[in-house]
């Protein structure tokens, strides 16, 4: 089974997680992309690094690299299991790898923070308590996929340059989003310091929807509507 998770620390918590049981022999890949940033069509590792580049985002040189080799993971796979919350670009690797491995594959067994009979302030799987992640396998459902690969279409179809969890779904949306919310922010505070701004509108988001986002947007928002270097 390949275990696929969406960031380094959680790969750490799952590689720990097998090592404490005694079991290294484990497969898992992390999906390089941030899937809520950004257009999806066409849908190549190349424009992929574009997109995020261009919208802000910290993408590491063998990005293009790792990504073809999760590409490759793929297609070799029989079994997946992947390890999400509800943050946007989690979800929507869900849907993604989904679409991947449709029709070959037909269902795949998730690991949620949804699914746990406990709720968290910080919908997010990094900030899991070290004793709760057994209860992630646990708590595992195994899903039918072809409707995850629907809304991945969904996704492709819309093609917008964000997409966000918004009222329990994920919604694609202008890139200019979050704007009107930035300025009042930045009106507000008695500080023109761009992390500041980004932060709070950041924290905003957070808290409405108990769900993670990269900062690294709304820094590229900030920057652009106020222009701070």
């Amino acid at each position: 089974m390949l275990e696929i998770c969406f960031d380094y620390t959680v790969y750490a918590q799952i590689k720990a997680m097998y090592s404490a049981q005694n079991s290294d022999m484990v497969e898992i890949a992390v999906c390089p992309d941030n899937l809520s940033i950004g257009a999806l069509v066409p849908f190549t590792p190349q424009n992929r690094f574009n997109e995020l580049v261009v919208h802000g985002i910290e993408v590491p040189d063998d990005f293009i690299k790792n990504y073809q080799r999760f590409f490759e993971m793929l297609n070799d796979v029989k079994k997946i299991r992947i390890w999400i919350s509800n943050s946007p670009h989690e979800l929507l690797g869900l849907y993604f790898i989904s679409d991947f491995v449709y029709p070959q594959i037909q269902e795949l067994c998730v690991c949620s923070m949804s699914y746990l009979p406990q709720r968290y302030n910080e919908n997010c799987l990094s900030c899991l308590p070290n004793k709760d992640w057994q209860d992630l396998i646990t708590y595992s459902k195994n899903i039918l996929i072809e409707n995850y690969s629907g809304l991945w279409q969904q996704m492709l179809k819309e093609n917008t340059k964000l997409r966000i969890y918004l009222n329990r779904k994920i919604v694609s949306v202008s890139v200019n989003y979050f704007d009107k919310e930035i300025i009042a922010i930045a009106e507000n505070l008695t500080t023109d310091d761009l992390y500041t701004i980004a932060g709070t509108a950041l924290g905003s988001y957070i808290q409405r929807e108990n769900v993670m986002f990269t900062i690294y947007f709304f820094i590229y928002r900030v920057e652009k509507l106020l222009h701070i270097n």
